[in-house]
This record gives C-alpha cells, sequence and structure tokens, in this order.
C-alpha cells in the first residue's frame, strides 16, 4: 500500500460526478468542493481560515468554523 497525493478523483472527470469521492462519501457534509473564486468567496461568509497564508504559497484548501444549527 502507498500513498499518494490527494488529485480530487481526476479519474471522475467526464463522467458527471461533479464532487471528489471524498465529498460524495462524507455523511456530516464537512468537505465541499467548487470553483475557487466561489470558495473564496464562502470563505469571507463564513469567516474562515487558511493556514500559514502569510506563507504565499498560493493555499486551495480553506477550514470553516463549524455551522451551528
Amino acid at each position: 500500500m502507498t500513498v499518494d497525493k490527494c488529485d480530487f478523483c481526476i479519474e471522475h472527470a467526464g463522467t458527471g460526478k461533479p464532487d471528489p469521492v471524498c465529498v460524495q462519501a462524507c455523511m456530516a457534509e464537512a468537505r465541499i468542493f467548487g470553483d475557487l473564486d466561489e470558495m473564496k468567496k464562502l470563505v469571507a461568509e463564513r469567516k474562515g481560515d487558511v493556514y500559514l497564508a502569510k506563507e504565499d504559497t498560493g493555499p486551495r484548501v480553506f477550514y470553516l468554523p463549524a455551522v451551528t444549527a
């Protein structure tokens, strides 16, 4: 068994399944996948965070606070 870097399930591209398998399978809806500009808007609206943003690495993984009912 080997560990590979996530490729966002590139093998599903063009199959009508827009989200990676991990997003589809997460029953808690803890993962969101989509257009980068839309994700940045969501992060700003919900006051999310980006780890090590000051390092200027161009991160594409954002962390949102939990939604309370």
